[in-house]
Parts: structure tokens; C-alpha cells; sequence
């Protein structure tokens, strides 16, 4: 999906956890599965949109 898309892909998710850090972190999640975490939610949100410019790739190129 891609960034420019007016409608939330609801199978993202960030949330506040802890993770192996001394402090919480925000995660991001695509179906569940982690992503990757960051110190705050602009940054897990660039985790995301990452991960959406990988799979709007990727099915581009038939995969």
C-alpha cells in the first residue's frame, strides 16, 4: 500500500513495549509480527513505511 493511500491498512500496529531495553519502545508490528522498534512513534512509523515501500516492490516485480 502506499503512502499516498487515504485509507489505514489496519493490519499495521504501533504500540508502547518493552522489548529487551531499559525503557519502553514503540513497536511495530505488520499482522502481528514485529517489524522493528524505535524510541518513539515517528519513528515506528517510518519502520512501517518501509516495510509498505518493500511490499509495494516486491508485488510489482510479481513476487
Amino acid at each position: 500500500m502506499s503512502r499516498a493511500s487515504t485509507r489505514r491498512d489496519e493490519r499495521y500496529s504501533i504500540a508502547r513495549e518493552f522489548c529487551g531495553q531499559p525503557k519502553a519502545r514503540q513497536v511495530a508490528r505488520f499482522c502481528g509480527d514485529w517489524l522493528g522498534h524505535a524510541p518513539n512513534r515517528r519513528g515506528a512509523r517510518a519502520i512501517i513505511e518501509a516495510h509498505q515501500d518493500a511490499r509495494a516492490l516486491t508485488l510489482r516485480q510479481g513476487g
